[in-house]
């Protein structure tokens, strides 16, 4: 008999490496043992994309009061007590929606989604997992977290490393490390280079930063260091891939354009927007920039590894899962302009080495990051809970 699985994103405006990893696993369950249904809070790209798949989704619409992000939810004693108030609310209304819909698990998507749904669960006694992708620590929720969850799924040791000694001790049945994984087959064979939708010449080195539009993807570190670069290297350009989701991602996104024309560096900095070929973007670049404060586990590193690109990436979180030091790529230390201009200044000169260490990160990703892989360690725990 098919087990009735419940995934629930609370991100629903979101369509990044948190929800596209999302899609990737349920596109992937093995459809004869497991039934999935996707559960937000609101409509938006990530219901347009699995509905293409014939993945089922439900909205249960927030109430006003909780559809708020960016932190405001905590951001005072006013706005936490509303949010516990509505809260109470919005779990009476998920159980009436789905009190019929017999669900044998539920799995949430980070903290959001599990301090939403979280405490409807446990009074339901339905299995309740929490797949975690974050490296930053919050440890009275992540307390609530672990009381609620029957499992909680890391994506990589470095995401594990956030809870205390205690925490890991008293719940150790509960952890396990699941690496995610990537789709091969998207980023081989015959792919068209984005150059040729631009006027970035195929002669000129290409380096590419491609994230979500948030402060914390250290998108500033990023453009110091390109102007650096362009005192020295006149052949050089640099793309940066995404697009807000918020007005303080619109705020955020406008900053950065401001700081590229203040530098001076405008004609040589290029912003692209929000991007589904990715594939396309990666056949295009030369080398890979990811200067994050914080990661769980970066699909867009992976990405570029299955695209034979080698990469410098900030060493938090998962990144050291993946990244190997001077062999598929350079670690840096995060918020180090030096030490990222550094860096680049340091494969530029050496694309004989970029290209090895392209081809070793292809090969490192076949070997330890396949979907197929990931798939199947997360079905063990559907069936095992």
């Amino acid at each position: 008999m098919k087990k009735r699985i419940i995934f629930f994103e609370s991100y629903y405006r979101s369509f990044y490496g948190a929800q596209q990893n999302l899609l990737r696993l349920i596109r992937f369950l093995d459809r004869s043992r497991f039934e999935p249904l996707i559960i937000m809070p609101g409509d938006g790209p990530l219901r347009i994309a699995a509905e293409k798949y014939g993945i089922p989704v439900k909205i249960i619409p927030y109430p006003q009061a909780l559809d708020v992000f960016g932190g405001k939810l905590t951001s005072s004693m006013f706005y936490q007590l509303s949010a516990c108030f509505h809260l109470v609310r919005y779990s009476l209304q998920l159980y009436k929606s789905l009190k019929n819909e017999q669900v044998d698990i539920i799995c949430c998507n980070q903290r959001r989604s599990l301090l939403t749904i979280g405490f409807m669960a446990k009074l339901c006694r339905i299995p309740l997992i929490w797949y975690l992708r974050t490296d930053i620590p919050k440890r009275f929720l992540d307390d609530i977290g672990l009381f609620l969850a029957d499992k909680i799924v890391c994506v990589s040791e470095g995401v594990e490393k956030i809870f205390t000694d205690r925490q890991k001790r008293h719940y150790s049945r509960k952890f396990v490390v699941i690496h995610n994984g990537v789709e091969l087959d998207r980023f081989s064979g015959e792919i068209e280079s984005f150059r040729k939708s631009t006027s970035i010449p195929e002669k000129d080195f290409v380096i590419g930063m491609v994230s979500a539009i948030r402060p914390l993807k250290g998108h500033r570190f990023f453009i110091e260091a390109a102007r650096r670069m362009l005192r020295e290297y006149s052949h050089v350009h640099f793309v940066i891939v995404g697009g807000p989701n918020n007005n303080e991602e619109s705020s955020y996104l406008n900053q950065l354009k401001d700081q590229v024309q203040q530098l001076g560096i405008g004609n040589r900095v290029h912003f692209l927007g929000f991007r589904t070929d990715i594939p396309s973007i990666m056949k295009g670049l030369d080398l890979l920039v990811l200067p994050s404060f914080a990661e769980g586990l970066p699909n867009v590193i992976l990405e570029a590894m299955a695209s034979g690109k080698a990469v410098i990436a900030s060493r938090v979180g998962g990144v050291e899962q993946v990244v190997v030091d001077h062999e598929t790529g350079l670690l840096v230390l995060p918020r180090d302009t030096e030490a990222l201009y550094k860096a680049m200044l340091e494969l530029i000169k050496r694309p004989a080495k970029v290209k090895v260490m392209g081809i070793k990160g292809k090969e490192r990703v076949e070997k330890y990051f396949s979907m197929s892989g990931c798939v199947r360690k997360f079905e063990d725990v559907l069936t095992t809970i």
